[in-house]
């Protein structure tokens, strides 16, 4: 897929403009490829490119309004990327760098290193070896599937000049290891699929709630358990971890207004209240929203804002409140509830016998199917495990709810949990929603189909 015709361009970033979510999708599908293979060419690794990305289409339909010229939309996203890139690269300080790759002390021929072992590994040799702007043609080229001209485009340079790097790249590397490369960042192309175009939608309602609630002092993104970035936007299995700092006095409102909260951005298929996994005198709410390539599973964090500070690792979407940074990585742990906040200790002591049972068995349902989502993307993500992922938890879970609808004593799960097979795993899932289902708590139309998305064949 090539990129998109100047006058086409100019309708849609019209459209966007004023606000047509649907134009702005649109953008995104049509240089989510060129934009993830340059970040790529910059980083050296497919889920920091897809961050830096994602970062970037975010700040592009901030900025919209200040594009002077449409008509260079491609070589003004381009240097948002970079800028992002960046970023990343400079918080990566003791990673090697892609030049240095290319200076051995022995004189040897990187190339005919590279050729050598054609891994994925040596895939990533390969883009690294090569010089800045050979690296940048090569990778949109390749990764991408675009023509010389719309690389060009892309990157501000001529056909002719784009032509010249990629002439002198195949010099470089033997044809042979070319295709090689061919085919490794062919299958990389978030294009391919539309969940890169779905995670940017959903990150930016995520943002516009953020900003329009005056509220909020700051907003980041977090890494979070196996999820390999931040948006990981070509993957259906991450989590957006989205943290919010709120002024001290708003936080009580969130004892009763989670759900009116996460519903802003869109009605969630599923939602858990574990107080356990908020931060101290604040509170948190996993919510899982349906697409069709999804769904997708946000965790929201809500802090005060007295004592906040913003760690190092996380990627910032707006601090308007001048929380100071800490310089130290993000460290997550269960929280005691003698650090729940006042308002969520005295809500719970007013609930009668009645609603708090009839609260917990409706979360203790809605977090079975949670994990059985985060379990089947952990099954995805870690094929080799001879287990299925949190398959006893769920079994926990199962006999909580049992407990709960049926009554009766609380039955310790004894199944065995070996599932050596992606097939043998999800034969495992679906026996866990059956058994689910027929307790009388079926899950969402989602749960099931997200399922054959990931059984083999």
């Amino acid at each position: 897929m090539g990129l998109i015709d100047v006058k086409d361009i100019q309708t849609l970033i019209g459209q966007a403009a004023g606000g047509d979510a649907n134009a702005f999708d649109e953008i995104v599908r049509r240089y989510q490829n060129p934009a993830v293979a340059y970040a790529y060419s910059l980083l050296g690794s497919r889920a920091r490119a897809e961050d830096a990305a994602q970062e970037a289409f975010l700040q592009a339909w901030r900025d919209l309004l200040l594009l002077r010229d449409t008509m260079t939309f491609g070589a003004w996203l381009r240097r948002i990327v970079f800028k992002f890139a960046d970023r990343d690269r400079r918080r990566e300080r003791a990673t090697v760098s892609l030049e240095s790759i290319t200076e051995k002390a022995d004189g040897a021929d990187p190339a005919r290193e590279v050729f050598m072992n054609e891994t994925r590994t040596s895939v990533r040799d390969i883009v690294a070896s090569l010089p800045d702007g050979e690296r940048a043609a090569v990778t949109l080229f390749y990764l991408g599937g675009h023509s010389a001209s719309e690389v060009g485009a892309f990157l501000g340079l001529t056909e002719t000049t784009v032509k010249k790097r990629l002439e002198r790249a195949r010099k470089r590397l033997a044809e042979r290891m070319v295709a090689v490369m061919s085919e490794e960042l062919g299958d990389m192309a978030p294009g391919k699929e539309t969940r890169f175009v779905e995670v940017a939608r959903l990150l930016r309602k995520i943002t516009q709630v953020a900003e329009a609630d005056g509220n909020v002092l700051a907003a980041y993104l977090a890494p979070f358990g196996s999820d390999e970035g931040f948006g990981a936007g070509n993957d259906a299995w991450a989590s957006l971890n989205v943290h919010l700092v709120l002024r001290d006095d708003a936080l009580p409102a969130l004892a009763t207004g989670r759900g009116e909260y996460i519903r802003r951005v869109g009605e969630p298929i599923l939602w858990t209240d574990t107080q356990q996994n908020a931060p101290p005198q604040g509170y948190y709410q996993m919510a899982i929203y349906d697409a069709p390539a999804g769904p997708y599973e946000v965790d929201w964090y809500w802090y005060p804002a007295t004592g906040a500070t913003i760690p190092s690792d996380v990627r910032v979407l707006f601090n308007r409140g001048a929380i100071p940074a800490n310089g130290a990585k993000k460290r997550w742990d269960y929280t005691p509830e003698s650090e729940y906040p006042t308002a969520i200790r005295q809500l719970w002591a007013s609930r009668t016998p009645d609603e708090a049972h009839r609260e917990e068995t409706r979360n203790t349902v809605h977090l079975f199917w949670a994990m059985w989502l985060i379990s089947a993307k952990y099954a995805v993500r870690r094929p080799d495990e001879t287990e299925l992922p949190f398959a006893l938890m769920l079994r926990n879970l199962f006999a909580d709810t049992r407990r709960n609808v049926q009554g009766g004593e609380w039955v310790q799960p004894t199944d065995a949990n070996g599932a050596p097979t992606l097939a043998e795993k999800a034969a495992l899932l679906r026996k866990f929603a059956g058994e689910m289902t027929a307790l009388g708590q079926a899950p969402p139309d989602a749960v099931p189909r997200f399922l054959t998305m990931i059984e083999p064949g």
